[in-house]
């Protein structure tokens, strides 16, 4: 899980696509529909990451995928399957120009975006 840098979207793993619930308001989530990224792969979400200072959101999946985009907006951009293994760990550079991924297979790197 991870919220976004504004806080008001909590970004959350488990499914085909990022799922994000919206916690802007004094009653947070309640009542609400999540929203979704788009968009939906039919490989599970493993890791999702948001970026400190900017509206930027990553996914790493279970098929070693990594995606970024811009939160709650449709489109993505994809990097490739660097980790050739479930992703299990994203991490973000404090000025957002790189990203760190983990893989289950011990695999690490950085991809500057």
């Amino acid at each position: 899980m991870s919220f976004t840098a504004d806080e008001e979207w909590l970004a959350t793993s488990g499914a085909a696509e990022v799922i994000l619930c919206r916690f802007a308001r004094a009653t947070g989530q309640w009542a609400r529909s999540p929203s979704c990224s788009r968009p939906a792969r039919r490989i599970r979400v493993s890791a999702p990451s948001s970026v400190t200072d900017a509206a930027l959101l990553a996914a790493g999946y279970s098929d070693g995928m990594v995606m970024f985009g811009a939160a709650c907006r449709c489109r993505r951009n994809s990097v490739g399957r660097p980790a050739g293994a479930p992703v299990s760990a994203l991490a973000w550079r404090g000025d957002g120009k790189m990203l760190a991924f983990g893989a289950e297979t011990e695999k690490a790197g950085l991809l500057p975006l």
